[in-house]
């Protein structure tokens, strides 16, 4: 009778395969939280869908531009371009936001606007993309 050292590989199958699902739901978890992550970081990214109206008086030079419809939009991402006193970041005001953020019902009255003038609101991402959002002409 041979009583030297016995091998058993009983308990090996079971301990891989608890260490190899663990390792795939970690991969998986990871994977889908990249592409959550990524989606939320473009969504930020990306113009906003909004809609302007414009009131144009050529005796006083100014033309009031009004957030119409649609998303909010960050008061420091926008410029007003195209008139004399511009390019300039508009400080909005009627909006019931008291945070950086301007949304329907909110105005600005742009200066200095000749009725020969294209003015636009442009908006301007993180990335030095610019989107221009509406654009008056007379």
């Amino acid at each position: 009778m041979h009583l030297g050292h016995v091998r058993t590989d009983d308990g090996v199958s079971p301990v891989i395969g608890v260490i190899l699902m663990v390792a795939i739901t970690v991969v998986l978890a990871t994977i889908v939280a990249g592409f959550a992550l990524g989606l939320e970081e473009r969504k930020m990214d990306t113009a906003p869908n909004a809609e302007f109206e414009f009131d144009y008086d050529s005796g006083a030079s100014t033309l009031e531009i009004t957030h119409a419809n649609g998303d909010e939009v960050r008061e420091d991402r926008v410029t007003i371009k195209g008139h004399s006193n511009g390019p300039k970041t508009p400080d909005w005001t009627g909006d019931t936001d008291t945070d950086d953020y301007f949304s329907a019902g909110a105005t600005y009255t742009a200066t200095g606007v000749g009725s020969d003038d294209t003015v636009k609101v442009v908006w301007e991402g993180p990335n030095g993309d610019s989107t221009t959002l509406a654009t008056w002409e007379q």
